[in-house]
């Protein structure tokens, strides 16, 4: 009766250099049963660091280029044309909201916005005839009913006779993005708001004030900022116009606490 086994060990000498070596060992019996009993072995060891140096390199590398992809939120796919099926990365199959690693064209075009499907299964056509490059963004919905925003790029791969046989790309998914600069869109045109507020209403009472006081410079006041308003209503003894110079002069405070905390917010 024979027996083997094979296994890796990593061996260190003297000197800390260390060794992998992938050993084999067939070892020979006789007899049956309690009489059964080793008569030989022989066995073979073959220095397999440079493999293993190699090994640990892909290792790291893959995860480096992981961690890049997720920073940067591609996913990677690739689509067999004859079969009919996209395969997907993790990263991608959360984009299109897949709950496996593969699924049927059908199922990604499902995915697709209604608003963005025929654009998109056209410039698939468009692409796999090699009328025009596949690198353009959309919307997809997952089966949340979340939209998200997505870029795609791909190519070709073509057999011999220019035959599609393989349609492989990324998606970059641009959803927080997109968001971000919607949200700051808004909040320019809420600043824009305020900002027309203040002015309208300042512009109101200034005039009030000035209207009161017979007096073209305190509008001109108002614009260049030169001077005390209460100061100058009090050197012209116009006791009475006193209360709207000072609601100017408080409006004047509550705008500027506005402007500044939508400028806060924008920037």
């Amino acid at each position: 009766a024979h027996g083997a086994t094979s296994f890796e060990v990593r061996l260190t000498n003297r000197s800390g250099t260390e060794r992998w070596l992938a050993i084999s060992v067939e070892s020979q019996f006789a007899g049956t049963g309690a009489n059964r009993r080793l008569v030989g072995s022989f066995g073979t060891s073959q220095d397999i660091t440079e493999r293993k140096r190699i090994e640990e390199a892909l290792r790291q590398n893959a995860e480096s280029l992981a961690l890049a992809l997720d920073a940067a939120r591609l996913g990677i796919w690739y689509y067999d044309i004859e079969r009919e099926r996209i395969t997907v990365d993790a990263r991608a199959g959360r984009t299109f909201g897949f709950t496996s690693a593969s699924a049927h064209r059908d199922e990604w075009v499902a995915r697709l916005h209604p608003d963005d499907r025929e654009m998109v299964v056209t410039r698939v056509e468009r692409a796999l005839r090699g009328d025009a490059p596949y690198n353009f963004g959309y919307r997809v919905k997952g089966p949340d009913g979340l939209t998200r925003f997505v870029h795609s790029v791909a190519d070709v791969t073509r057999d011999d006779h220019g035959r599609p046989t393989r349609f492989s790309g990324y998606t970059q998914d641009l959803t927080d993005l997109h968001r971000a600069e919607e949200g700051r869109r808004a909040s320019e045109a809420r600043f824009r708001l305020v900002v027309d507020h203040a002015l309208h209403r300042l512009g109101t009472l200034g005039c009030q004030v000035g209207q009161r006081l017979g007096d073209v410079s305190l509008l001109r006041w108002l614009a260049v900022g030169g001077h005390d308003l209460l100061a100058a209503v009090r050197v012209r003894g116009q006791a009475g116009v006193l209360g709207h110079a000072h609601q100017v002069r408080l409006e004047i405070g509550r705008a500027h606490a506005e402007l500044q905390s939508h400028h806060d917010l924008v920037c």
